[in-house]
């Protein structure tokens, strides 16, 4: 019977390419090793971790509850093997990989980076923005050492494992803008039915911010508004809005940035109970490293940099 401590990188990799191909001669394929390992190493895998990890169906494998709890641990493992091989190689340069929300990119994260490199001049940042369960999804998986990020709607915090570190670090109120002329924009206080019967640019069904808005109208028995255009892009859908006449939702940072130039105003609705807490995330276990104590003691800092 296979044990834990003969388990290999290669055998992680395996489960974890069956898991996103979902057969085994095309996990052997992208491996370049033969199908009958690949199933000899689930094998191991299996008694190893003392669960049936693969299930067979219709459409090729996939992996079993016990196979996709596994799957979680073993990718942070993986990951961090590969930043310990790294740590190893250049240990005098130390590399985080941070992601972050693209409007945190433009001051927040800049200023805290720049804390950071004062106080330890030879770290190496790996930075990539992203959508805000993308990023905790990077998070959980050990792809990256750490988030700038919103705080998942309460409804999915559930899924947020304890061994997470999370810390307040700016707030960021989302508002509703249209174009300074739109009929909207002359009411005191439009009403939520009002708003619902408008014209919308809004981001994509499953982000934070889209599910966010529908929720504001759920909860006052409204049907949310379909919107006419769909943007990814909070600047990209505050020009939609001012050049189609449109309404649309962003947070307060990038309607202060971009709606001066672009004739916009926010609409004046009171909207309570907001997640407007950006956090600082990290897996707890990582802040014995460092530099990533380093970066989450940056983003606490409030001393302005230079």
């Amino acid at each position: 019977m296979a044990r834990l401590d003969q388990l290999r990188l290669r055998d992680l990799m395996v489960l974890e390419t069956i898991a996103d191909v979902g057969s085994l001669h095309a996990t052997a394929a992208a491996l370049h090793i033969s199908q009958p390992a690949v199933s000899q190493i689930v094998k191991g895998l299996e008694a190893a971790m003392g669960a049936a990890l693969l299930q067979r169906g219709r459409r090729g494998v996939s992996l079993t509850a016990a196979g996709a709890a596994a799957l979680s641990h073993l990718r942070v493992a993986r990951h961090a093997l590969e930043a310990a091989q790294h740590a190893a190689r250049q240990p005098e340069a130390p590399m985080l990989r941070l992601g972050a929300l693209p409007l945190a990119m433009l001051e927040l994260v800049p200023r805290a980076v720049a804390r950071l490199r004062r106080r330890i001049p030879e770290v190496r940042i790996h930075m990539v923005d992203g959508a805000v369960d993308g990023l905790w999804r990077q998070l959980r998986e050990g792809r990256l050492d750490a988030i700038v990020g919103r705080f998942p709607l309460a409804a999915d915090r559930r899924d947020l494992p304890q061994t997470m570190h999370c810390q307040p670090i700016a707030r960021e109120d989302l508002v509703l803008v249209a174009p300074a002329r739109h009929a909207v924009t002359r009411l005191r206080t439009p009403s939520l039915q009002a708003l619902a019967a408008q014209a919308w640019v809004l981001p994509p069904e499953n982000s934070f911010t889209r599910r966010a808005f529908d929720v504001r109208f759920l909860e006052a028995g409204l049907a949310p508004p379909e919107p006419a255009l769909v943007c990814s892009a909070f600047h990209g859908g505050l020009h939609l809005a001012a050049a189609n006449a449109l309404l649309t939702v962003a947070p307060r940072s990038a309607v202060t940035r971009y709606a001066p130039a672009l004739d916009l105003k926010i609409i004046r609705l009171p909207w309570p109970d907001q997640d407007s807490d950006v956090v600082f995330a990290c897996r707890r276990a990582g802040l014995v490293v460092p530099a990533l104590a380093a970066l989450r003691d940056s983003f606490q800092s409030r001393a302005p940099a230079p």
